[in-house]
């Protein structure tokens, strides 16, 4: 049966995901690559309190999801990366202020933003439909997590769209039928 998972997962993952996003993965690598300041934090627009943050083993972590092979272990490679990115927000932030770091929606969707424009993950579009695929299925942290994923690699995407009039290969038009 592993062997059938194993086989079934290349299919699914290399085969389909890959190969339907590898145009799109390529667009947008070269411009990361090419616009850095847009997803510094200036670009961002997060409080000057985390432009200290770096993210770097949040960001390392990340890069290794590949290595796995099934929802629940990229589920964990995920809840694990949030950690790390909860951990070093909380850090500096504390370091700064006399409160306590209390996270926000909007300031850890920017964390991830961050994380994902940094990282080398190799084909993140489609560990990202992956995940969106086979891993969102109810309301708990790690789904919570994996949405917040999600979501950062799709602004990202998005905001190239529109912002860049890039054409991503995957675009569908919608069409009214009459």
């Amino acid at each position: 049966s592993i062997l059938i998972f194993n086989d079934l997962y290349k299919y699914l993952f290399n085969q389909c995901l890959v190969n339907f996003n590898k145009e799109d993965e390529a667009k947008i690598k070269n411009f990361l690559k090419d616009n850095p300041p847009k997803y510094e934090w200036d670009g961002l627009k997060v409080d000057e309190i985390y432009n200290k943050c770096r993210f770097l083993s949040a960001i390392q972590f990340l890069d290794n999801i590949s290595n796995y092979k099934t929802v629940f272990e990229k589920m964990e490679v995920l809840t694990n990366v949030n950690t790390l990115i909860s951990e070093e927000a909380k850090n500096i932030y504390e370091s700064h202020e006399k409160g306590n770091f209390i996270p926000q929606g909007d300031f850890i969707l920017s964390f991830w933003i961050y994380v994902v424009a940094h990282c080398k993950t190799k084909n993140i579009i489609a560990e990202s439909q992956f995940i969106n695929l086979f891993g969102l299925n109810g309301y708990n942290a790690s789904n919570y997590v994996a949405t917040t994923f999600v979501t950062a690699v799709d602004s990202i995407k998005l905001e190239l769209l529109q912002s860049e009039k890039l054409i991503l290969s995957q675009y569908v038009e919608p069409n009214k039928i009459i």
